[in-house]
């Protein structure tokens, strides 16, 4: 599958960045525009999100070989690779499987866990509204309120809501990840290790990475690092961008 890419500068090391589940390249401009000034960065829509193909397979196996093809065909190796979430997990398990392809990783607020999180809230809300008869994104924000308050991540899941002749639809398929969200959440069971340098930045506010992840995540990655960032939730490359940046410019240079 060729993945929709977006190429942010051409020159200085080599920086891929992976979006989480329901995102895309549009969640991490801000980031990948402020790293290009010192590295070759490209963010990456994955299968079934932003302006990638869609397909009805969707797991960390086929993610991460798309993300692996993807490199090869750009012939990159050695690279960095920033991964948030869904993204994150398909880095890390490129990582293990093409250690030659990575050489550092920055990961986003998860770990190689499988996790009870349930995601029927966020696609039943998707999928109850009417886009056949939606006037507007404002009058989607509005159903989408009555069942989440926050408005940054109505705001998150909106993205992915695009006009095309009149007719709104959703970038996403949400068919597929319903489908395969067994999988999205868990991490595949593999017996390997890879000694690289990895970063695991997480937020205080998240529940993504406790202790017990960090021991489960060093028996993958044995000289990872953890770095607390206080205040922030799950999306805290948005919520706190220069704390981020400080702290992935730092460890990638």
């Amino acid at each position: 599958m060729k993945l929709n890419y977006r190429q942010y500068s051409e020159a200085g090391e080599p920086v891929i960045i992976m979006h989480g589940l329901f995102g895309s390249i549009a969640n991490w401009n801000r980031i990948a525009t402020t790293l290009s000034a010192q590295f070759q960065v490209y963010s990456i829509d994955a299968r079934n999100h932003g302006k990638s193909p869609h397909d009805d397979a969707m797991n960390y196996t086929v993610m991460m070989q798309d993300l692996a093809d993807f490199l090869i065909a750009m012939s990159l190796d050695n690279v960095c690779i920033i991964g948030h979430s869904m993204g994150g997990k398909a880095s890390m398990l490129l990582a293990l499987e093409y250690p030659e392809l990575v050489k550092k990783l920055v990961i986003v607020d998860i770990a190689p866990v499988n996790y009870q999180h349930e995601f029927d809230t966020v696609i039943n809300a998707l999928k109850k509204i009417d886009l056949n008869n939606l006037a507007s994104r404002t009058e989607a924000e509005k159903q989408l309120a009555e069942s989440f308050s926050q408005p940054l991540f109505r705001q998150f899941l909106l993205q992915n809501l695009v006009k095309k002749e009149q007719q709104y639809q959703w970038r996403i398929n949400i068919e597929a990840i319903e489908n395969n969200i067994a999988s999205i959440v868990g991490f595949p069971d593999i017996k390997k290790q890879n000694d690289h340098p990895a970063l695991f930045i997480y937020g205080t506010k998240s529940d993504y990475v406790t202790s017990q992840h960090q021991l489960t995540t060093q028996n993958y990655f044995p000289v990872a690092e953890f770095f607390p960032l206080d205040g922030a939730s799950h999306w805290l490359h948005i919520e706190q961008p220069e704390l981020f940046l400080k702290e992935v410019v730092k460890f990638i240079k």
